[in-house]
């Protein structure tokens, strides 16, 4: 077992010049371990230890779900409080225990400071991968899938802990989706009509290791007793980060300040606008403030790492 991963230990026996030219955003890519290469980073006891450790979570972190819906937070959390923080509901062992026993999917979200392995992975991808990363956990029971087809909003690294897992991957892809509500809202009838002809079938086994570009159809479910793997959620910065900051910087520009002409005046509207889009575009192509945004998309990927 290796206590310790490399970039390139996950994605054998690709370098990663050869897996961002031939793989990332763009296809699926799977490979099999040692069974035990990423045992380290948690195992199904250690998790249910955890479970009963109930500062850690509340019901925003630890979530339960059944057949594609999630289960309502009272089914599976009490009331409880901290030394700290007043009384709010979180998980209650037994009676998660109840919910996964019959066939619940548990998953604890944003765990990747839960034990130093996973905080290594997930360096690991932000420092190859210039972006923030979040390690969320997914333990499901035997023929019991807690989610439909779906994408994501994000490049899924999946790393196959425990048990086994059957993964259908589609040729169906969303296009460039975001975590914005036009995205995430739509319903699973649309997923359907969307995810397209299956493309591939993937058994995920302990050792394995399956990279889902964004945007891609995709579910699973589990084969054995329990299933238990890590999604390493990886969200590249898009070109809004860049006009997010064009705006802060366009307050220091006069016209951006100043009053549009009135709608009648057509000319002078174009013109303004086109001013507008210059000044923009100047400002795009000034090396500080590209200095300035390369400073600002570190920044997030360091903290976050």
């Amino acid at each position: 077992m290796n206590s310790t991963l490399s970039f390139e230990d996950i994605i054998l026996p690709l370098n990663l010049s050869q897996f961002l030219k031939d793989f990332f955003d763009k296809k699926h890519f799977h490979n099999q371990g040692i069974s035990d290469r990423f045992k380290h980073l948690l195992t199904a006891s250690q998790l249910m230890e955890f479970i009963k450790i109930s500062p850690l979570w509340n019901e925003a972190n630890l979530k339960l779900y059944h057949q594609g819906h999630t289960l309502p937070s009272h089914q599976y959390c009490k009331p409880s409080a901290t030394l700290t923080q007043p009384s709010e509901l979180r998980p209650d062992d037994a009676l998660v225990q109840a919910l996964l026993a019959k066939g619940a999917t548990l998953v604890a979200n944003d765990i990747g400071s839960l034990t130093p392995g996973l905080r290594e992975v997930c360096s690991r991808l932000a420092e190859n991968l210039e972006a923030p990363v979040q390690a969320n956990l997914y333990y499901s029971i035997k023929a019991h899938p807690g989610f439909l087809s779906h994408f994501d909003v994000h490049d899924v690294f999946v790393l196959h802990l425990e048990g086994e897992k059957k993964w259908h991957l589609y040729e169906g892809k969303a296009n460039e989706p975001i975590n914005h509500p036009i995205f995430n809202n739509l319903t699973q009838e649309m997923h359907e009509a969307q995810k397209g002809p299956l493309l591939k079938e993937i058994h995920l086994k302990p050792g394995s290791f399956l990279y889902i570009p964004r945007g891609m159809y995709h579910d699973a479910v589990a084969l054995t007793d329990h299933s238990l793997h890590i999604s390493f959620g990886v969200t590249r910065p898009i070109g809004l980060k860049a006009i997010t900051l064009l705006f802060e910087a366009m307050l220091y520009e006069k016209i951006a300040r100043q009053n549009l002409p009135f709608l009648g005046e057509s000319q002078q509207f174009s013109a303004h606008l086109q001013a507008l889009g210059q000044c923009a575009q100047d400002l795009l192509n000034n090396p500080h403030f590209q200095d300035q945004l390369k400073a600002q998309l570190m920044s997030e990927f360091k903290t976050a790492s």
